[in-house]
């Protein structure tokens, strides 16, 4: 009986176990329900770390620091030390320099939108066993170009000695400039000449510690960086080489760096040391620096579209009338077609080309760049292909060939008939060198140098054959200069003239009937100014005259027959509809009428022969530039309206060729910078169209020569346009 109830135990035990899922198969019931799924896992976290590849550092030496984002799309950080230097106080990445004081230092970056997101990296400066150490190593200075390159404070130290003294010396000698220790700082002092020179430093207690600094002195010419272009593109996960330009460099070595782009940080691509970009795999762009080894002030950057439509060619030359057939490289499994546009195509302009929807462009009839565009339909993605359409007549290259150091656009640079028919050419904004052009040889020599680099100076050539270069200011910067000065075009020779009474740069100097020199507004570190003053060439100062009734700064100033100069335009909203009166006899002014149209600056005022003043184009009241030409009476004291150019244009020029014609070149519109000519009647009041110059061109001089035609000084470095005078526009029957 036992055995028989343990038997029967057994088999419902096993029953049990089978239905609980101990074994085998079941079909749940309908009523059955199954278990939730598990919970998803929590988003990770923001992080901000912060990379470098050392962890300690000798005293004065440099390394790169990154911030590294993760889950989070911000990007915007600030940098700190509580020791050394850093390169800046914003962005993804930054170089920091150790100090020359051994210790451990914290360098802290922290997001601007969320302060809690930061990180810390704690460097150590260790001092090396023994040695010398200049901060910093290298340096460039710009003295005349910039007031922070004038002067370089630097410190040296010397490590594992009981003497921390050394010897200070220039191996080049007084040549080299001259250096001081002063308000606790050692100052070097650059000398006025160009070169590369080297401060030594050794150890008084063991002379085998020494090291040098390395110092490039520029006076002009200073180093440039830059792309053929602002944009270029790739396919997602492809490859481009960048190659930005560099000038004035002896070591054309740059550094790259990828300071922003779409998508997280460190998914913007990546560079090789020469350049090679190579694309993610994801549509989007990326920002691309290049900065001068040489002279890291100077850096450039190119905006990389990562696209799936790329267009073909990304650049491109053409003549004026040309076609060219662009085509869309389309990432493979990416359906088209594409399309393609102009991105220039303003209605009120005529028109830069035309190209259509399978992307056959047709070039213009002037000289200009301009942007064609690629693009998938319904796909917010677009590529550009920079088109620079350039003049097939009448102007053509002079053939000059500028000597070494003009590198730099005519843009700018003041231009002056001399009396033996050559032409003057001033310096550009960093150089010092004055050019002579001659249109007999069409050739091109350097005729000495400035003492100061003078950009926005003027340059007016005096009676007794020398040029007074007056005003300007430091290089790129706001600072004036305090004086002039008078060059001697045949001995080569520059020297200082007594101080201005008003520093100034952006003037306009006017050459009076009695051999005086008129200089009225331009501006100063302030803004625009009244003042005016004369320059009168045999007692060598200058004079005091009245105030203008506004301040005047892209005005024009133009000698009338009878002596007296009309003062027209200005930078102020004002000053375009009062044009003033200067009477040299009594260095007074007067009001006349005002302009028809308002003209704030980038006009040109041209005297006719009938004593009539033609006023063309420039920039008014809100608008970039007009088209309106005016003619100014000054025995009337009144403007009257006679037409209109086909262009708009702002710092064109207008070259007076005969009794009623001028010749309009150049000049921008509405962003554009163009080359179309046109020639203005000035008895119809009609243009007509002239072709186009060989470059696109303003803020050029252009200067009539009897015998061999018009000679243009624009743009491009080095680049002389001529006009020859069988091509001259035909005069008109009377």
């Amino acid at each position: 009986m036992d055995r028989l109830f343990r038997v029967l135990l057994g088999v419902l035990l096993a029953v049990a176990l089978f239905d609980c899922g101990g074994g085998g198969s079941s079909t749940p019931s309908s009523g059955a329900s199954t278990p939730p799924p598990p919970p998803p896992p929590p988003p990770a976290a923001p992080s901000l770390t912060l990379q470098s590849v050392v962890i300690s550092l000798g005293p004065g030496e440099s390394t790169t620091l990154k911030a590294v984002f993760a889950n989070t799309p911000v990007t915007q950080v600030s940098w700190v030390t509580t020791g050394g230097t850093l390169s800046q106080a914003a962005g993804d990445s930054v170089t920091f320099t150790s100090p020359l004081l051994q210790g451990r230092y914290r360098i802290r970056v922290q997001t601007l939108s969320a302060p809690d997101l930061t990180a810390f990296l704690d460097l150590e400066v260790k001092n090396p066993t023994r040695g010398l150490v200049f901060t910093p190593g290298t340096a460039t200075l710009y003295p005349g170009l910039s007031p922070m390159g004038s002067a370089l404070p630097f410190a040296w130290k010397v490590f594992g000695t009981p003497s921390s003294n050394a010897n200070l010396s220039l191996l080049e000698g007084l040549v080299a400039g001259q250096f001081e220790y002063k308000g606790l700082t050692w100052i070097y002092q650059p000398p006025s000449a160009n070169g590369i020179y080297h401060l030594r430093g050794q150890s008084t207690e063991d002379p085998t510690l020494a090291a040098t600094m390395v110092l490039r002195v520029r006076d002009d010419q200073m180093p440039q960086v830059a792309f053929p272009q602002p944009h270029l593109a790739v396919h997602p996960g492809g490859s481009i080489r960048l190659a930005p330009i560099l000038v004035n460099v002896t070591d054309s070595s740059v550094a790259w760096d990828i300071p922003a782009g779409s998508g997280p940080v460190g998914s913007w691509g990546t560079l090789d040391p020469e350049g090679l970009y190579q694309a993610p795999g994801a549509v989007g762009g990326a920002y691309v620096t290049a900065t001068s080894v040489e002279d890291p002030t100077k850096s450039a950057g190119v905006a990389v579209d990562i696209s799936d439509c790329v267009i073909k060619p990304q650049s491109l030359t053409l003549k004026t009338k040309a076609s060219f057939q662009f085509q869309a490289d389309l990432t493979p499994g990416i359906n088209g077609p594409a399309g393609f546009g102009l991105l220039d195509e303003v209605p009120w302009v005529p028109p830069v080309g035309s190209i259509s929807a399978s992307g056959m462009f047709t070039a213009g009839t002037y000289a200009v760049d301009c942007t064609v565009d690629a693009f998938l339909p319904n796909i917010p993605q677009v590529t550009r292909a920079y088109v620079a359409i350039r003049g097939d007549g009448p102007f053509q290259s002079a053939g000059s060939t500028p000597p070494p150091g003009f590198t730099h656009a005519y843009a700018g640079r003041p231009v002056v008939p001399l009396s033996n028919g050559k032409v003057l050419v001033g310096p550009s904004f960093d150089s010092k060198e004055v050019m002579v052009f001659d249109p007999q040889t069409n050739t091109s020599t350097v005729a000495g140098r400035l003492i100061r680099a003078r950009t926005d100076a003027k340059a007016t050539a005096l009676p007794d054959g020398r040029v007074l270069f007056s005003g300007g200011r430091v290089g790129d910067t706001l600072q004036v200069w305090p004086d002039s000065e008078l060059f001697d075009p045949i001995g080569g020779v520059s020297v200082l003239t007594v101080p201005l009474l008003h520093g100034r740069y952006a003037h306009q100097a006017t050459l009076l009937p009695d051999g005086r020199v008129l200089l009225s507004g331009g501006r100063d570190e302030t803004g625009a100014l009244y003042s005016l003053e004369l320059f009168d060439p045999i007692t060598g100062v200058f004079v005091p005259a009245a105030a203008m009734n506004v301040p005047r700064m892209g005005h024009t100033a133009t000698l009338l027959q009878n002596g007296w100069v009309l003062l027209l335009g200005g930078e102020t909203f004002r000053a375009g509809a009062t044009p003033e009166l200067f009477n040299p006899a009594d260095l007074t002014l007067t009001p006349t009428a005002p302009c028809l149209n308002v003209r704030k600056e980038g006009h040109s005022a041209t005297l006719l022969p009938n004593g009539k003043v033609a006023v063309i184009g420039g920039g008014t009241a809100g608008t970039d530039a007009i088209s309106s030409i005016e003619l100014y009476d000054p025995a009337s004291l009144s403007f009257s309206v006679v037409g209109d150019m086909k262009f708009q244009r702002t710092y064109h020029h207008a070259l007076l060729m005969n009794a009623r014609q001028i010749l309009i070149t150049g000049g921008s519109t509405v962003g554009h910078v163009i080359g179309a000519v046109e020639v203005l009647d000035t008895g119809t009041g009609l243009t007509s169209d002239f072709g186009s110059t060989v470059e696109p061109h303003y803020h050029h001089e252009a200067i009539l020569s009897p015998t061999k035609g018009v000679f243009l000084f624009g743009n491009a470095p080095g680049q002389i346009e001529s006009l020859t005078p069988s091509q001259f526009p035909q005069i008109p029957a009377p």
